[in-house]
């Protein structure tokens, strides 16, 4: 529940964004340092782009669960990234006995 993340004067755009992403069940984003983060946190990732030996390997130390779309131009339809979302999600409710 993001309700329950503590906000005060110290908090940081970072803070809240990590913080965020740790409650998640996925993150969803080209390559960048949102899905980087993710990895580090273990939050699934599903992201797209030109790098995925980086995305899914290299950057990947904890191996967090992570789909890679090839994008070599970064033309990506999006209705396929939707379809790739639902398909993450129908799979994590299944694993979790909610059909």
């Amino acid at each position: 529940d993001v309700n329950k993340i503590k906000l005060d004067g110290s908090s940081s755009l970072i803070g809240i964004t990590i913080e965020l992403i740790k409650k998640s069940i996925l993150l969803v984003g080209s390559q960048s340092s949102l899905p980087n983060i993710s990895l580090l946190l273990g939050t699934e990732v599903l992201e797209w782009g030109d790098q995925k030996e980086n995305h899914t390997i290299k950057y990947n130390v904890r191996n967090t669960p992570v789909t890679f779309i090839e994008d070599m131009q970064y033309r990506l339809d999006p209705r396929t990234v939707v379809l790739e979302m639902m398909k993450i999600l129908k799979d994590k409710e299944k694993k979790n006995g909610k059909t």
